[in-house]
């Protein structure tokens, strides 16, 4: 007894593997926002440490 298993698949029905291919370094790690944000991040550290430094200078300058 064999039952009606119906039509065999067509391609079109069973594509196989993603005709795309794969991205192999995965998803990004940052995205581009957090990266702006660490070098607005690191800009004001440096002016702020150049600040301090320049306020360091004035001080010795002035005889303190």
């Amino acid at each position: 007894m064999t039952g009606n298993r119906g039509p065999d698949p067509t391609p079109a029905d069973n594509p196989g593997p993603d005709p795309k291919p794969a991205d192999d370094r995965g998803p990004d790690p940052t995205p581009p926002e957090d990266e702006i944000r660490w070098l607005i991040y690191l800009a004001i550290g440096l002016v702020a440490f150049l600040a301090l430094v320049a306020w360091s200078g004035f001080h010795n300058a002035m005889g303190h």
